[in-house]
């Protein structure tokens, strides 16, 4: 369920371990906000790898960024040591395609480690779009298989595909909010742009 009106992040934190709705749209804290743009431009430029970063919850509630983190053309890896910190609490990282490609929202890999790392949050930039995804409700979830989730979003992908006027990130876009994918498995998914660093409530 989302709530009315727009919320920092430690909001969209707090929502779910309370009990209450989360809210309909969401803002990226000014710190976190010019390290991830910073990241995106490492990302945008040869070798084009992707970057990423633990993002952290101080006890007093403040969100902070852990240690920086470069992948290659397709991945950022993190180790399990990095993420068991006091007040890890997600993670994100970047989409860059050598050819510019842009606006490219969560893979399935992506989807599948919010859950099995037990993440609350997850945070994409692709462009100057961006994109997360959020526990709905505090408890664990049972963990998923890849190969389960590659199947059912690449399937929605393929469907959305048919439609000559959809392209690759469109379809991705619509297997993100697909009601088999993220509202099955408890997830909230919120897209918006750096320009305007709102992100907003899909499904």
């Amino acid at each position: 369920m989302l709530s009315g009106g727009g919320q920092a992040m430690t909001g969209l934190l707090a929502a779910p371990r309370s009990g209450d709705p989360l809210p309909q749209q969401v803002w990226i804290p000014a710190e976190l906000d010019q390290a991830f743009t910073a990241l995106w431009k490492r990302s945008n430029a040869p070798p084009f790898h992707e970057w990423g970063v633990p993002i952290v919850e101080s006890e007093g509630g403040m969100l902070t960024i852990g240690v920086v983190r470069e992948g290659d053309e397709g991945d950022v890896h993190f180790p399990l040591e990095m993420l068991a910190q006091a007040g890890w609490v997600g993670i994100f990282h970047t989409h860059p395609y050598e050819d510019g490609t842009t606006d490219v929202a969560f893979a399935p890999q992506d989807i599948v480690e919010i859950i099995n790392r037990r993440m609350e949050i997850s945070i994409v930039q692709s462009g100057n779009a961006r994109f997360l995804i959020a526990q709905r409700v505090s408890e664990p979830k049972q963990l998923v298989s890849l190969t389960d989730i590659e199947s059912e979003m690449y399937n929605v992908v393929a469907d959305a595909m048919q439609d000559r006027d959809v392209t690759w990130q469109q379809a991705l876009l619509t297997a993100n909010l697909s009601l088999s994918v993220c509202r099955r498995l408890g997830l909230a998914f919120y897209r918006g742009t750096v320009t305007l660093n709102r992100l907003n409530g899909g499904d």
